[in-house]
């Protein structure tokens, strides 16, 4: 097994840890059996929790932003991709409720301080990639792309925020519904519906 297959491994075991357990009580034993490594091989590639915290984030950001893209590049109008955009990201969050429960916790300055240089850079390229799709869509540039981001996203991310953190599962159906037709109102006017 290569380096590179370790530390797949490592990470994949973590994340389903994280899916099962949550962050908090997943520890670097239960990752290192689940994987099916040595301790050697562990700390090789994470000498520390920390270490492990960020590699499983900037996988679950990666997944996470190509998901989003899809979703944006085969909706046929703004419209539908808006919405979309908003039921594909409550799916993220109930398919992966202990790592989106580490992203919606971390501000946004704290995590780029947490994930590394890769991650940065492609969360850089994912950013310029949906400021280009809005362009697409008749965007002016006006209000700001993090603006527009929070009025899109916003709600979704302080309802899923507030519900993963009681226990409960990531909201579904009617509701979330009802904050992909609010994220369109509010994009609406920014953006061509055709």
């Amino acid at each position: 097994m290569t380096a590179t297959d370790v530390r797949s491994r490592l990470i994949a075991a973590a994340l389903d840890e994280i899916r099962e357990r949550g962050w908090a009580a997943t520890s670097m034993q239960r990752v290192r059996e689940r994987a099916g490594v040595s301790n050697g091989s562990l700390f090789h590639h994470f000498p520390t929790r920390t270490e492990l915290q960020v590699a499983v984030l900037g996988q679950a950001l990666a997944h996470h932003h190509r998901t989003m893209l899809q979703i944006l590049t085969r909706s046929r109008s703004a419209r539908s991709a808006i919405r979309n955009v908003v039921r594909a990201r409550f799916e993220w969050i109930a398919d992966n409720p202990g790592v989106a429960m580490l992203l919606l916790a971390s501000l946004p300055g704290e995590l780029r301080e947490q994930v590394g240089d890769v991650t940065r850079a492609e969360s850089a390229q994912f950013f310029a990639d949906v400021r280009e799709w809005l362009y697409s869509q008749g965007w002016s540039g006006k209000p700001d792309l993090f603006v527009l981001l929070s009025m899109w996203l916003g709600a979704a991310n302080e309802l899923a925020r507030n519900t993963l953190s009681l226990g409960a599962d990531a909201p579904s159906g009617p509701v979330v519904d009802v904050l992909a037709d609010a994220a369109w109102r509010s994009l609406a006017p920014f953006l061509r519906e055709a």
